[in-house]
């Protein structure tokens, strides 16, 4: 919900750059239009763009605010009491640490749900115990009730006054019942092994979905990096070449556009990352 804040306040600070452009590109136009430089029919296409831009800033606004509900409603707090601190964020955080390597058995075994289902096994396999030792009979060893003196003098024959019951007694079991208790036993720990085949199955095609993703959304940033650098030196040009009044301020503004575009992209994909960090630390049981 954070990151949802931070990626929605980034954007909404470049559709506000792209919104400040466009306006420029229209004004500028409107000023070639009234020269008998540009033809009316240019008016709409940059207007349409405007209102185009124009169109996103609520949508991010709403995505921001939905973001911040989800975050207080998970602070335990009402709608009404938006944690200002992170409303304010408009830069993606980015990870301190790089994801760790080493034994995924040790890092899936932290997951509690794998936790959970090994625990449920072995409760399973104890019950077994419990049910097979329900075969033997319970013998019972006491004195009966009429027995008096000391304890070292127990079995003696003064110790006795009169006796109201048996010293040993035995309880044999219903063999039928408790081998059909075993045989439930048995059946819930075949039962709570295979939830943990499959608890520990969609835990590997969790981690094994988080990581293909992840690779492939580094290659897709790296790649946005690239696009970006490449429009910032464009933009870069033009502004110099517009300073030496070799471009027209329309195309110097349409380079800035260009890279404001190049950086949406990325803002994107840097938000996508930031979510893929996020599902790998809770994927692999976090820890690190």
């Amino acid at each position: 919900a954070y990151l949802d804040i931070c990626a929605a306040g980034r954007d909404h600070d470049l559709a506000q750059n792209l919104v400040s452009v466009q306006e420029q590109m229209k004004d500028a136009n409107d000023k070639l239009i009234a020269a008998g430089r540009a033809p009316r029919s240019s008016r709409q296409g940059f207007e349409a763009q405007l209102w185009r831009f124009k169109s996103a800033m609520p949508v991010l606004e709403a995505r921001r605010k939905a973001a911040g509900y989800r975050l207080t409603a998970l602070l335990g707090e009402v709608p009404e009491q938006l944690p200002q601190d992170a409303m304010g964020c408009h830069t993606v955080p980015l990870l301190r640490q790089p994801v760790p390597t080493g034994d995924g058995k040790a890092f899936l075994a932290r997951r509690p749900d794998v936790r959970q289902a090994e625990a449920a096994a072995k409760a399973a396999s104890a019950r077994i115990g419990v049910a097979t030792g329900d075969l033997y009979p319970h013998v019972s060893l006491g004195i009966a009730a009429g027995s008096t003196g000391l304890l070292s003098h127990i079995g003696q024959s003064d110790t006795y006054k009169y006796s109201l019951g048996p010293l040993i007694s035995w309880d044999f079991p219903d063999r039928a019942a408790v081998s059909a208790r075993i045989r439930g036993a048995e059946a819930g720990h075949a039962a709570a092994l295979a939830n943990f085949d499959a608890v520990v199955v969609n835990a590997l095609r969790d981690g094994e979905t988080a990581l293909v993703v992840y690779a492939h959304d580094l290659d897709q940033n790296s790649a946005l990096r690239h696009a970006s650098a490449d429009r910032a030196r464009v933009r870069s040009d033009s502004e110099a070449l517009y300073a030496r009044g070799r471009q027209s301020l329309i195309e110097q503004l349409e380079a800035r556009r260009a890279h404001l575009l190049a950086e949406q992209e990325l803002a994107a994909s840097q938000a996508k990352l930031a979510g893929d960090q996020v599902m790998l630390f809770w994927v692999f049981g976090g820890g690190w």
